[in-house]
């Protein structure tokens, strides 16, 4: 099996990048860590680079963190940016009213979340990036690495955001009662930016890229999970 495979390689070559959640989660600007948790993973960047270190033609994206569990290989990816201060929704149009005026502004707050919108946007093309560069480095580098005979791999994606409190819940609601959600929730964006490597086949039929696309929200809920196929970790809703 392809997943233990991997599991045997990395406890014997890569356990110098086990690192903790709670460090792989860290924000690059402000250090700041978007899960806690001790629960540890492989650093997946820093394998990467390893692999990659002697090639000329310089490192591909990769997700933040490798994971197994007992048929699955996991990529974890922690993506920060997409918690705004202000939304569409929790605006306060009285406290956006231009000082001079005393009136709300439509002309600024338009490119206002415009603006945010892109940066949204450039987020997610890192994300396709990641999912796709990650799946590659497994395939082409990772695997010749383990075994010769390859039957079939299994791999999830989780990609966990700062999401915004509001939009989580407009979702959670929409679902339980049973009607579309918003095509602005960031959830859905993602969600269908990254449906293109979700169990995809080839000209013979052979499935590819990822077994299951996960996004969900920061907040942890300290579990094993390792008895199933999911990740070793289980977040709140």
């Amino acid at each position: 099996m392809a997943a233990q495979d991997v599991k045997n390689y990395a406890d014997e070559n890569w356990n110098q990048y086990l690192e903790s959640i709670t460090e792989l989660s860290k924000e690059q600007k402000n250090g700041k860590a978007l899960v806690t948790s001790d629960k540890q993973m492989y650093n997946f960047d820093k394998i990467t680079k390893k692999i990659y270190a002697k090639r000329s033609n310089g490192v591909p994206t990769s997700a933040d963190a490798l994971a197994f569990s007992k048929k699955h290989i996991q990529f974890v990816e922690f993506k920060s940016g997409f918690k705004k201060k202000i939304t569409k929704n929790t605006m306060d149009k009285e406290k956006a009213k231009c000082d001079k005026t005393n009136a709300f502004c439509n002309d600024y707050w338009n490119l206002f979340f415009k603006n945010q919108e892109t940066e949204s946007i450039g987020l997610i093309n890192s994300l396709q990036m990641k999912a796709a560069d990650s799946y590659m480095t497994l395939e082409k580098q990772i695997l010749p690495m383990c075994q010769s005979d390859i039957d079939r791999v299994l791999v999830d994606l989780w990609v966990i955001i700062d999401e915004d409190e509001i939009d989580y819940m407009e979702d959670t609601l929409a679902d339980l009662a049973g009607k579309p959600t918003s095509k602005d929730n960031i959830f859905k964006k993602v969600e269908s930016a990254l449906s293109r490597f979700l169990r995809q086949k080839d000209a013979n039929g052979n499935q590819y890229y990822y077994e299951s696309i996960q996004i969900t929200r920061t907040k942890i809920v300290k579990k094993d999970a390792c008895q199933s196929s999911s990740i070793v970790l289980y977040f709140s809703t």
